[in-house]
């Protein structure tokens, strides 16, 4: 198929986008271990506990009458659905980790299936690979600007039986500013993350740049049929300092995009 001008400059400028990322990553690894004295592995030190993820949603997630991420669960426990979520960026898996070990107390247990948490370089230690193996939880490492990362998705989906993720977050921080993930890279972001989004009101939150345009943005989601939105404006404090965006996918919703 013959590109038009303006697809391919879009094309040459996600190239350069890409090699500044794989830069910029080596650059700041480089930096943390420094700072920190890691030896080995860095990275791990992202991620972040249940409390942590529902701060940095609540407003969206009281738009949508779910309050919480253990909210949300319990009420697809209450209607006898599975859950399995997608952390993005999500560093050690410890969202995932404190999300499902529940599980571990007969007097509690959690109705999260299984989960999988996206991030740069596993950093856990043997221990918590143990047990995240025990409550089954995978971690797989990639960039998520790669085609290569989302395939690596798509055969870990089928490892674990998962058709659909019925919850996938990005509370990537800076990992979603513009430098890090250039707003011509999402366009694919979003058709990758959508494809894997359960129609039967699967919900996508994410963090985003403060360079993104709400109105802009807000027009062009807003011409995909059946879906809920909603988006709040980033805050003065800690766990707000990026914009948010929620949306839930219906059962008349397009599979893909």
């Amino acid at each position: 198929m013959i590109k038009t001008v303006e697809q391919l400059a879009h094309l040459a400028q996600g190239l350069r986008a890409k090699r500044e990322i794989r830069s910029f990553l080596k650059a700041e690894e480089r930096a943390v271990k420094f700072e920190y004295g890691i030896k080995d592995e860095v990275w791990s030190w992202y991620g972040g506990m249940v409390c942590e993820y529902d701060a940095t949603f609540a407003r969206i997630l009281d738009a949508f009458n779910l309050y919480s991420f253990r909210h949300i669960l319990a009420e697809r426990a209450k209607k006898g659905l599975s859950t399995y979520v997608l952390d993005l960026m999500g560093g050690d898996a410890s969202f995932l980790r404190d999300l499902k070990y529940p599980a571990n107390k007969q007097d509690n247990p959690s109705p999260f299936n299984a989960g999988l948490c996206v991030t740069l370089v596993d950093g856990r230690q043997k221990r918590l690979q143990e047990l995240d193996q025990r409550l089954n939880i995978e971690v797989l490492c990639g960039d998520l600007t790669s085609k290569r990362t989302w395939a690596l998705i798509d055969e870990k989906q089928r490892e674990m039986g998962i058709d659909a993720f019925d919850l996938i977050v990005c509370r990537g921080a800076d990992g979603v500013k513009e430098d890090m993930i250039p707003r011509a890279l999402y366009p694919f972001l979003f058709g990758k993350i959508w494809g894997r989004l359960s129609g039967n009101d699967g919900l996508f939150l994410t963090q985003l740049p403060e360079t993104i345009r709400p109105r802009e943005l807000l027009g062009q989601l807003r011409l995909i049929p059946e879906i809920r939105l909603n988006f709040q404006p980033s805050r003065y404090r800690p766990a707000e300092v990026y914009p948010s965006l929620g949306i839930i996918k219906t059962s008349a919703a397009p599979e893909n995009l």
